[in-house]
């Protein structure tokens, strides 16, 4: 029988026992450098308007992207894989290091729950080692697994650092608990975050944000953005 994590200090260690050293790192590096891109590439090409837009797509890209990286840190213990939503219109990533599967989901703040798609929903569901209630009765397999989210978040002054980037274990309706902070548990990041030139720094008044329009429903596509 598999083990059955009842706390979150237990699927933190469970975690770190699983992922080899240094991915958990690689991802807040990750994290940080996908913003840092995405504002080079767009504040000097577009309006700040259209910057504001675009950017997120573009982050959610260089996250997804450079997630297969981290590979080259574990050969043959950590798989990358990007399998299609069930329409095939959307893809996602999934790093698998053992019994462990992460994604990775933008939120608007810590603790915000994770927005609804259809694979993370079923990842959630199936991986029996997430739990926050006690099921020792149910008979958890010995091939469950644990499901982790790498979330991300806007910095509330700057375009090109992010306000947090956290290893979360989510239950299906996204909620979870504190998780790991990968700013704080890696303080180099954090330094890497806090030394941005000051020029980036977001004038409260630069941009005036028009309404967003949903050019797909977050349950279907799961971008995440």
């Amino acid at each position: 029988m598999a083990p059955v994590l009842r706390s979150e200090d237990e699927r933190i260690q469970f975690f770190d026992d699983c992922v080899p050293p240094g991915i958990d790192r690689e991802l807040g590096l990750i994290v940080v450098e996908a913003f840092r891109a995405a504002a080079d590439f767009c504040e000097p090409r577009y309006d700040p308007k259209d910057s504001h837009d675009f950017r997120g797509y573009m982050r959610r890209a260089e996250i997804e992207s450079h997630l297969s990286r981290v590979v080259a840190l574990s050969p043959g213990l950590v798989l990358v894989s990007k399998p299609p939503n069930i329409n095939g219109t959307w893809f996602h990533t999934e790093v698998r290091s053992g019994p462990v599967i992460i994604t990775s989901s933008r939120v608007d703040f810590p603790g915000c729950p994770i927005r609804q798609a259809r694979f993370r929903y079923s990842l959630a569901q199936s991986c029996q080692l997430n739990l926050f209630t006690d099921n020792e009765d149910n008979g958890i397999p010995e091939d469950a697994a644990l499901y982790a989210v790498l979330i991300y978040g806007k910095h509330p002054e700057r375009v090109d650092a992010p306000g947090f980037a956290k290893i979360v274990f989510p239950l299906p309706d996204g909620r979870y608990a504190h998780g790991i902070d990968l700013l704080l548990r890696y303080p180099d990041l954090r330094h890497s975050v806090s030394d941005v030139p000051a020029e980036t720094i977001m004038s409260p008044t630069a941009i005036t944000l028009r309404p967003q329009v949903r050019l797909r429903t977050q349950q279907e596509d799961g971008s995440g953005l």
